[in-house]
């Protein structure tokens, strides 16, 4: 058997000396950690998405809806207006001026809750010109009406054409005016909650990057810890068979592998001993069995 005393194996370090089962938990517990982090990013850009809906649901969609409201009940008045200058039959002419009432109640029954949310002061200010417009436009439908009444079509119609029309415009410019600020109010939100959507996205394929990054690097650290090992235990075992009982370097470390290639050193340590002590055994055999030849030659001679 060829054995060299002074011939040593690279010494076998742990990179990083952490049990097999250790790994495996680390690596769970990180994919844990990665699921709890990407719910809670959800659940935190959730409630801005949330929120930003509310906004969008109970205040800026509803105030643009109402103020489009109000401007079209504006028109359906001047247009009834305008007809009651013209038609004739009675009946047709009082189903007209109750059309003008019914549109001018309706038109007050939506200012009062869109008065409930402006509550910011632009808003209150653009209001507040529309609410004095609108003062005037009834003011100036029931001149309107009066004249009509009393049969003044002539008056009617010169008052139609000439302040009539510049109240009926300044009413739809103040309008204008309050429904593009809440129009733009309503486009923001709606980019808002866009963009804490693409957030959520973000943070969520984020999470998922990270959880994959770190599955992949732990699992080739576990590999590589188990088949780096195994391969040195095999690499040895095969010198063994070769008869190389060389001294092999100590094994730091106390994970399952390094206690593994332990209790493989310690096993051709032994080896080598009793290899050793046999060697020396049948050297001693030898050195007898030359003693008891040469006696015999010895004895041989003298009988001779």
């Amino acid at each position: 058997l060829g054995m060299d005393a002074h011939r040593t194996d690279p010494p076998h370090k742990e990179v990083f000396p952490m049990k097999i089962a250790t790994r495996l938990t680390l690596g769970f517990a990180l994919i844990i950690l990665f699921i709890c982090l990407q719910g809670a990013v959800a659940l935190v850009k959730s409630s801005a998405v949330a929120s930003g809906f509310h906004q969008i649901s109970t205040q800026d969609m509803p105030n643009v809806v109402m103020l489009s409201e109000i401007d079209e009940n504006r028109h359906i008045i001047a247009e009834a207006l305008r007809d009651m200058l013209i038609v004739k039959e009675v009946e047709h002419y009082e189903a007209l001026k109750q059309q003008v009432y019914a549109s001018r109640q309706r038109i007050g029954q939506v200012v009062e809750p869109l008065q409930a949310q402006m509550a910011d002061a632009e808003s209150h200010a653009l209001l507040g010109d529309v609410l004095a417009q609108r003062k005037n436009y009834v003011q100036a439908q029931e001149h309107l009406i009066q004249q009509l009444d009393k049969g003044n079509e002539g008056s009617a119609r010169n008052y139609l054409l000439d302040e009539f029309g510049t109240i009926l415009n300044d009413y739809g410019r103040a309008l204008a005016a309050l429904k593009s600020l809440q129009s733009a109010r309503l486009n923001a939100s709606v980019t808002q909650a866009q963009a804490n959507i693409d957030s959520i996205q973000r943070g969520v394929w984020l999470s998922v990057g990270l959880a994959l990054v770190a599955t992949l690097l732990l699992s080739r650290s576990t590999v590589l810890a188990i088949t780096r090992p195994l391969q040195t235990v095999v690499a040895r075992c095969r010198a063994v068979a070769a008869g190389q009982l060389h001294a092999q370097a100590p094994v730091s470390g106390n994970s399952e592998t390094a206690l593994l290639l332990q209790a493989q050193h310690e096993m051709v340590h032994g080896l080598r001993d009793v290899v050793t002590q046999v060697r020396n055994g049948s050297e001693s055999v030898a050195g007898a069995s030359a003693e008891i030849a040469q006696g015999n030659n010895d004895l041989s001679a003298r009988t001779e």
